[in-house]
């Protein structure tokens, strides 16, 4: 098995500026978590305000470079388009004028409570898992004065598509009668993942 660790334990990004959405577990703590020890300033962005400052305090004991680097928790919801606004704005504040050259976006998954199915949950589901995700890079990016940086890296972590299979929409979008209304939901929730496939496949041709 590849050692990631091993493979990193060369750079040195004392002075870089990285945000991770989701960050207060899992994989986007392990990302916040590696960023720290490799000397970066770190924000992490979740729902879980206990959660995320177990990971600054995590990230404080880890870094590499702690008289420099800033490690900071902002409670953010992103299952609704003023929240998605509410964190690009948190952002920025936070990166000031030095801007931001990572951003991890590891935001979703289950947790987001699609399940019962309602027109509401349904919406909370699709902000988090697939809006935020277009939506924040652009925010960004759309200031006069744009917080990520030239040559910024931008990467969106989520469950692997479905490597070969064409995308037919009559598979995954359905119309049902949720609660008296009708609501496009998705059949399968796998393939929700093909958005995602798609949006990492077209993004990085526009500018």
């Amino acid at each position: 098995m590849v050692n990631y660790h091993a493979l990193t334990s060369s750079l040195k990004l004392s002075g870089s500026n990285v945000v991770v959405l989701g960050g207060t577990q899992g994989i986007g703590a392990g990302i916040a978590i590696r960023f720290a020890e490799l000397g970066s300033s770190v924000l992490v962005i979740g729902r879980n305000e206990t959660a995320g400052n177990t990971v600054v305090n995590t990230m404080r004991g880890a870094s590499a470079d702690s008289s420099e680097a800033k490690f900071t928790f902002v409670r953010g919801d992103l299952g609704t388009v003023d929240g998605i606004r509410g964190a690009a704005d948190d952002i920025a504040a936070w990166a000031g004028a030095q801007g931001v050259d990572y951003l991890f976006q590891t935001q979703g998954g289950p947790s987001t409570g699609l399940w019962p199915p309602t027109p509401e949950s349904l919406t909370i589901a699709f902000n988090v898992q697939i809006l935020s995700h277009f939506l924040i890079p652009y925010l960004l990016l759309s200031r006069p004065q744009p917080i990520l940086r030239q040559g910024a890296q931008i990467c969106n972590v989520g469950r692997p598509g479905e490597i070969g299979r064409a995308v037919n929409m009559d598979d995954f979008i359905g119309i049902k009668a949720i609660q008296g209304g009708n609501v496009a939901f998705v059949k399968k929730l796998l393939s929700w993942v093909f958005i995602m496939d798609l949006y990492t496949q077209a993004s990085p041709r526009h500018d």
